[in-house]
């Protein structure tokens, strides 16, 4: 038997010495350079490949995805819900909606897909799209242009269909925030950016409103019968990380707007207030300061108190700005509780904790496992974002050699590309890893540039426009 050991043992030591020095990828560039990219007012050659194809992806959107709804002002918030009225069981007004890609591996972004997985993919691009015009202002044209675009496709049923007509939860701009708070911080980035408060400002100004006057509501009303600390993201759901979201959107239209001149008061802040009230006083666990995973609004019982690695690293990421010593905390604990280190330079990866029904069967598979599997997908890229805005380099680092090994990203013609054929499940039906790493490529762009919300806040974006008040235009 002897023999059979030492065999295994070889095979072993060999095939590890395969991995390192033959196999294992290493990442284009080391934490530091994206660290330095503000300073050198520069980006690095990889955040550029990653640049051009958010560009190329956008592109395509701009010329096959023809806005649907102009911005009316004064402002009509009935649209969008006529429109699902007029066309929300027309098979082929529905249909075209989706033809914007084709089912091709260049630029995933399938048409049967429907709208939330296009969400999760532009989101991250107009994140990502005003640290690119800090560290290159010459690009601030670009960053602008990519968020409008991105804000048609946002504000059209390509992004929508799935909640308001096929789920059948009716009109995206009211009683839900899980679309409106991704709008709100897009149209805020585009007004700070630019300028232009007039383009969408009708809007901005409807989404806003909206969200304040329903949180308002919600924090008026009895506990068990609609009593929550902002808005709700799916009926009778209401997720910190949604919220999260409009804690950032509102914070924007402050920086933009100032105080509403409607209500008379700074909506952002008074939003923030009530929402990290709530937070404090229902949805955290006094043991780690940890947020719990969900609230029912309506019925006996309100709080999930399980804790959810997702849940806490997003509120995280959207929240330290404005409350640094409450995210700081959930970020140290993200990290020593659902971020795995490996051996041998592999890397790191962030879990969710796995969680099993009354029999003892996992619910969420690929929860405790490193891999692009079930909810775990964006998991790893909201940490990655996180390590930036907490300025953790080393957990940077790590989670660039696991993702590099994993996805095998390469250029192809001024372009990053991911390795199509990952055979790996994805955790959305009938798509492997490979079919969709390009479509969520923005995953990678964000974390790279990201120079933190503060920052994005903060800086005088006079200096990125010419004498006319144009984006500078010369990258």
């Amino acid at each position: 038997m002897k023999w059979i050991y030492t065999l295994l043992i070889s095979a072993l030591v060999v095939a590890l010495l395969v991995f390192q020095f033959v196999l294992k990828q290493v990442p284009f560039a080391p934490a530091q350079a994206y660290w330095k990219q503000r300073e050198n007012q520069k980006l690095t050659l990889d955040v550029r490949g990653h640049w051009n194809y958010a560009l190329s992806t956008v592109d395509v959107i701009s010329y096959s995805q023809a806005p649907y709804f102009d911005v009316p002002d004064p402002y009509d918030p009935t649209i969008f819900k006529r429109w699902i009225e007029a066309h929300g069981d027309d098979p082929l007004e529905l249909e075209r909606v989706y033809q914007s890609f084709s089912e091709t591996k260049d630029w995933g972004w399938a048409p049967s897909l429907r709208g939330i997985p296009w969400v999760q993919a532009a989101v991250p691009i107009i994140w990502a799209a005003p640290s690119v015009a800090i560290i290159e202002p010459g690009r601030t044209a670009e960053a602008a242009f990519v968020i409008r675009e991105l804000i048609e496709l946002l504000r059209s049923p390509a992004g929508w269909m799935d909640y308001a007509i096929i789920q059948g939860w009716g009109d995206p701009m009211v009683r839900n925030v899980q679309w409106r708070a991704p709008l709100l911080i897009a149209e805020g980035l585009y007004a700070l950016i630019t300028g232009d408060t007039e383009t969408y400002g009708p809007e901005t100004r409807a989404l806003a409103r909206g969200l304040y006057e329903e949180m308002l509501q919600n924090v008026s009303l009895p506990l068990g019968a609609g009593y929550c600390g902002g808005v709700a993201c799916e009926p009778n759901h209401w997720f910190p990380q949604c919220n999260s979201m409009a804690v950032l959107g509102l914070a924007l239209y402050d920086r933009v707007f100032g105080p509403d001149e409607e209500h008379g008061v700074w909506l952002g802040r008074e939003y923030r207030r009530h929402y990290m009230r709530f937070l404090k006083e229902h949805m955290t666990d006094p043991e780690t300061g940890l947020v719990y995973r969900r609230w029912h609004p309506f019925g006996p019982q309100q709080a999930d108190k399980d804790l959810s690695g997702f849940a806490n690293v997003m509120v995280a990421l959207m929240i330290n700005a404005f409350e640094p010593e409450f995210a700081a905390n959930l970020y140290e604990h993200v990290r020593l509780r659902y971020i795995r280190r490996y051996p041998l330079g592999i890397g790191a990866f962030m879990l969710e904790v796995p969680e099993k029904s009354v029999e003892g069967e996992v619910q969420n598979p690929g929860a405790w496992q490193p891999g692009m599997l079930g909810e775990t997908y964006l998991n790893v890229f909201l940490a990655w974002a996180a390590t930036r805005e907490f300025d953790d380099p080393e957990t940077f680092d790590e989670i660039h050699k696991f993702l590099t090994n994993l996805t095998h990203p390469y250029f192809l013609q001024g372009e990053i590309r991911f390795d199509e054929t990952n055979p790996e499940p994805s955790g959305i039906d009938g798509f492997t890893v490979g079919q969709l790493l390009n479509m969520y490529s923005g995953w990678w762009l964000f974390p790279k540039v990201h120079l933190g919300w503060r920052t994005v806040l903060d800086y005088d974006w006079t200096q990125n426009r010419d004498e006319e008040g144009r984006p500078l235009n010369n990258p």
